[in-house]
C-alpha cells in the first residue's frame, strides 16, 4: 500500500521581506506566511518533481525568469535558465531536466534574473555569486533509500492504523522527506480535529521541524557560499517553537477544564 502524504497543496515559507530584513526573531511570527511553493523550500524527494508551483505574483501572465541550479562539491551549475509565463506552475519535461540523486538543487523565479554571467556554465564553477532567495531547494533520494522507506511504511501500516501516521511522519522526516512528512500531518489534522489527535500531530510537526533545522545546519557550511540556508534555519526553529506552543496551550486548556 502506498502511503498518502495529503493533497499537493502549496506549502508556505516566510516572506522574502521577513527573511532578508531578519525580522523572524519572534517565535510568534512563526505563524506568518508569505509566498508558497512546491516542491517545498527545503526537502528531499523520492522522485524528481514533475512540476514547479509558486505563488502567482499577479493576475497577468507576464514573462518570468525561471532558473534551476545544481550543487556539487560546493560549486554550482546552471541546469536551466529561461523565461516562462507567470501562471503559478510549470510542467517539467524530462528531456529538459535531468535530475541526479543525492545532489542539491535550487530553483527561483522572478521578474529578473537573480543570477548572471558570474556563473560559468561551461565549467559549472561558481564565481562570487549566490542565490539571495530561492523558491525551493531539494534533493532526490536514490532508489535504495526510496525502496527502504516504502517497505518500512508497509510494515507500519500492518500495525495499529490509529497511530501509524506518527511513525510514518517521523520516518519520512528522519529520511529527509520533509515535504511528505508535513503534508501527511496537515492532512491528518484536517480530517481529524479531536483535541487529543491535534496535540499529537502538533508535537510530531515540532519534531519534523527539528529534524529539518538540524539537517540544514549541517549543510549550511557546505552551501553557504552559494545557497545561504541560515535565512531559513531561523524560521525552522520558529516553526518548531510555534507547534510546541500549540501543544502546551492544548494541554494546559485540558488541565484547567478538568
Amino acid at each position: 500500500m502506498k502511503y498518502k502524504a495529503g493533497r499537493s497543496t502549496l506549502l508556505k515559507y516566510p516572506s522574502r521581506n521577513k527573511i532578508t530584513t531578519g525580522t523572524l526573531s519572534n517565535p510568534l511570527e512563526a505563524g506568518i506566511f508569505g509566498p508558497s511553493s512546491l516542491p517545498f523550500f527545503y526537502t528531499g524527494l523520492k522522485s524528481p518533481p514533475k512540476q514547479f508551483q509558486w505563488q502567482d505574483a499577479g493576475k497577468d501572465e507576464s514573462l518570468q525568469y525561471l532558473e534551476l541550479l545544481e550543487f556539487q562539491n560546493s560549486s554550482l551549475r546552471s541546469v536551466f535558465s529561461g523565461q516562462v509565463l507567470n501562471r503559478g506552475k510549470l510542467d517539467l519535461e524530462p528531456s529538459l531536466f535531468e535530475f541526479r540523486s543525492d545532489l542539491m538543487y535550487a530553483w527561483t523565479i522572478g521578474k529578473k534574473r537573480l543570477l548572471n554571467s558570474k556563473i560559468d556554465n561551461g565549467t559549472g564553477k561558481e564565481r562570487n555569486n549566490s542565490i539571495p532567495i530561492s523558491e525551493g531547494s531539494f534533493w532526490i533520494l536514490n532508489k535504495q533509500q526510496s525502496s527502504f522507506i516504502e517497505e518500512t511504511i508497509n510494515y507500519f501500516r500492518a500495525g495499529d492504523e490509529t497511530y501509524d501516521h506518527i511513525a510514518i511522519a517521523l520516518l519520512l522526516a528522519e529520511k529527509q522527506l520533509y515535504q511528505d512528512a508535513i503534508l501527511l500531518c496537515e492532512n491528518v489534522a484536517k480530517n481529524d480535529q479531536r483535541p487529543g489527535r491535534m496535540v499529537i500531530t502538533n508535537y510530531v510537526q515540532a519534531i519534523i521541524y527539528r529534524y529539518m533545522k538540524e539537517h540544514a545546519q549541517n549543510q549550511n557550511e557546505q552551501f553557504a557560499a552559494c545557497l545561504p540556508l541560515d535565512r531559513y534555519i531561523q524560521w525552522m526553529e520558529n516553526r518548531e517553537k510555534y507547534h510546541r506552543s500549540l501543544v502546551s496551550e492544548q494541554i494546559n486548556k485540558r488541565l484547567t477544564t478538568n
